[in-house]
């Protein structure tokens, strides 16, 4: 259950959680447990705070001391220089978009690699948002969460990194207090699967797996899950039992509603992005 894809109202980039978690009031059941959607609430994530990023594959952001290489992959996307240093710009689309499709991600292999990594972060935020709140399975829906996070991290540090200089005055607000809140999630996914034993290697088969499943499933599928080897999935499935023992399901987490502004980023994603808009909640509800 979403908004739809065709708007009569917009809402804004800024409360990106808000819209992806709209699913969540329905959901209902936790009493005073879970945000609503017309809250904004600045109460700080319960994840540790990350140290010094380094990633190390393709797909996977973890801390190793005296490692430069700084480049991280998206799976399906170019490679992308992650230092962060110095604003990447992305060119500005030549050509007119195409009317964004009802179903699946749009931009998940864009040719703007900030457009690509936007739909990469937003497009799987929606479907763990609409998977913690209506999966048939919750602890498959926390699984595919961990696994999830490998990209998200990706993603995140490929926003960053891609931003279009256009968007250099809001990317504070962007990338700390929009993504931020989930970024954190993902890190503390990460080090539990760490924790569980998984290697680079598994990591990157994780994170392959969760890109894999998003382009194929979309945002719709409240039951998404990754295809893994047994023992990659018993890794994952011991690291989503930690963190779920330590952290709420997402569809109850007060630290992802921010109420965060970003006009220029979200006229950016419409003029320029495949998805225009619509993966940020910046649709048209019908009535």
């Amino acid at each position: 259950m979403r908004a739809s894809p065709r708007p009569a109202a917009r809402r804004s980039l800024a409360r990106l959680a808000v819209g992806t978690l709209a699913v969540a009031a329905c959901a209902g059941g936790d009493g005073d447990a879970e945000p609503s959607p017309s809250e904004s609430t600045a109460a700080e994530s319960t994840a540790d705070e990350p140290t010094d990023d380094d990633p190390t594959s393709p797909v996977v952001i973890v801390d190793e001391p005296g490692d430069d290489d700084n480049s991280v992959d998206i799976p399906g996307s170019s490679t992308t220089d992650a230092t962060g240093s110095t604003p990447t710009t992305a060119p500005a689309a030549t050509t007119t978009l195409a009317t964004v499709p009802d179903t699946g991600v749009p931009g998940l292999d864009s040719e703007l690699p900030f457009c690509q990594a936007w739909s990469t972060f937003a497009g799987s935020f929606q479907a763990l948002a609409l998977a913690s709140a209506f999966a048939t399975d919750p602890d498959a829906a926390r699984g595919a969460e961990v696994a999830a996070s490998p990209v998200l991290i990706a993603a995140a540090v490929a926003i960053d990194a891609q931003l279009p200089e256009a968007l250099e005055a809001e990317r504070g607000v962007l990338t700390v207090d929009a993504l931020g809140p989930l970024l954190r999630r993902a890190e503390r996914n990460v080090a539990a699967l760490r924790t569980a034993g998984a290697t680079d290697a598994e990591l990157d088969a994780i994170g392959e797996a969760w890109f894999d499943a998003l382009a194929s499933a979309g945002i719709d599928d409240p039951d998404i899950a990754p295809v893994l080897a047994e023992a990659t999935a018993t890794l994952v499935a011991d690291a989503a039992a930690v963190v779920a023992s330590e952290t709420p399901p997402i569809n109850q987490d007060p630290s992802l509603v921010t109420n965060a502004a970003i006009p220029e980023t979200e006229a950016y994603l419409v003029a320029n992005c495949p998805d225009q808009g619509t993966l940020a909640g910046n649709d048209i509800v019908d009535g």
